[in-house]
């Protein structure tokens, strides 16, 4: 169920963009609004560039590191989950950032159907930040482990 849990995460944001889609698309659509969706079309893009990169850079780090704490689980169910969980955050990342992109070469009003373009462009965001998270997060607990403690171990 951990797995999913970004996944549930983004479907619940999309079901209170659904439930509350009258006074967001009021407040969106207001001129006099504090949010502009412009800024927040260019805030996600950043944002989403600069996650997948850093998503990009931990990947090519765990692939490319046979020794140490990383080499000796390798091949552990769990560092596969990882890997895989890795994959997918970078691949919605990704899809993020160009859709990202697209919003602001081509900007949508939340008026009609563009309303729920932008509902799930939202949900996809949430989507990424939580994988993002998820990887971020499980990936500081890797490397906490010092190399050393793990070559010391072997000896003995």
């Amino acid at each position: 169920m951990k797995g999913c849990m970004p996944l549930v995460g983004a479907l619940l944001i999309l079901a209170c963009a659904t439930v509350f889609h009258e006074p967001i698309a009021a407040h969106l659509g207001n001129p006099d609004s504090r949010v502009q969706l412009e800024n927040l079309y260019a805030a996600v893009f950043d944002w989403s560039a600069i996650q997948t990169g850093f998503l990009f850079a931990v990947y090519g780090f765990v692939v490319g590191k046979n020794d140490g704490f990383i080499g000796a689980i390798r091949k552990t169910p769990a560092m596969g989950k990882f890997t895989a969980s890795l994959r997918r955050a970078i691949l919605v990342g990704f899809l993020l950032t160009f859709t990202s992109m697209m919003l602001l070469l081509y900007p949508l009003q939340p008026i009609a159907w563009e309303y729920w373009v932008l509902s799930l462009w939202l949900a996809l965001f949430m989507w990424a930040f939580f994988l993002f998270c998820s990887v971020a997060l499980t990936f500081g607990v890797i490397v906490k482990v010092p190399d050393h403690d793990l070559m010391k171990r072997r000896d003995h």
